[in-house]
């Protein structure tokens, strides 16, 4: 079973489990690789070193994430950008198209990252609500025509995970595809579609024996391989 036929059966609530670990920020280090910054501008590069850090991961689908300045931080916006222009900056637009080079291998599950609706607000600070859904909307709408297998609103730490997927599921079900909300500590699917546990930084293995694990932050800020390795063990013994 491919990596993205098991991903598509663990989402849809069947008896499958698959692993989509968040492997961003310092990904060339990660995998031991030289690339330019930012890395993502570069779709072929990019998708070499996502297809590395999966291979390390032991991981069945990759988190691909729509505003990947995001990760680590608020990004830098040209002046005068609004919210329904963040589908249309350069970084997005290239994650979209690694999303769709991603659809067309096949090889792995592709879930797509939206930022919450807090780290919009605090990106586009004089926004209105439903300026920031619309953006939100825009991104999903994007990401699943784009072939997707997912989506998954990644909040602020804490954060509320009801908001989120009451602002994206409607949307995703009109795909046919489940919606996801993520904080540091917990996830949850639009329509209890299927179970979503979170790996954390301390390295506890979520006791679900089907459903998408996800994790709770950037697994390279937190572990090297020999480090994430050790981790996977633990699923493997459990």
């Amino acid at each position: 079973m491919s990596g993205q036929t098991l991903t598509r059966n663990a989402l849809s609530g069947g008896e499958a489990l698959a692993f989509a670990p968040l492997i961003w920020e310092f990904l060339p280090d990660f995998v031991r690789a030289m690339a330019s910054t930012p890395f993502w501008l570069d779709t072929t590069t990019a998708l070499r070193l996502l297809g590395d850090g999966a291979g390390v991961a032991s991981a069945d689908a990759v988190v691909v994430p729509l505003a990947p300045e995001t990760v680590d931080g608020l990004p830098r916006l040209s002046r005068g950008t609004a919210p329904e222009d963040l589908v249309h900056t350069t970084n997005t637009v290239s994650m979209v198209a690694m999303v769709a080079r991603l659809a067309t291998i096949g090889d792995l599950g592709i879930v797509a990252e939206i930022p919450g609706l807090d780290v919009l607000g605090a990106m586009f600070d004089r926004a209105s609500t439903d300026e920031l859904e619309d953006a939100t909307s825009d991104l999903v709408r994007a990401a699943l025509e784009a072939g997707a297998d997912s989506v998954c609103v990644r909040t602020a730490p804490s954060g509320s995970l009801d908001r989120e997927l009451d602002n994206v599921t409607a949307l995703a079900d009109f795909y046919g595809v489940t919606a996801m909300a993520v904080n540091d500590r917990s996830g949850a699917a639009g329509n209890s579609r299927c179970a979503v546990g979170v790996l954390g930084s301390d390295g506890t293995w979520p006791t679900s024996d089907r459903g998408i694990i996800l994790t709770g932050g950037d697994v390279s800020r937190w572990w090297s391989p020999d480090d994430l390795r050790g981790v996977l063990s633990k699923r493997k013994t459990r």
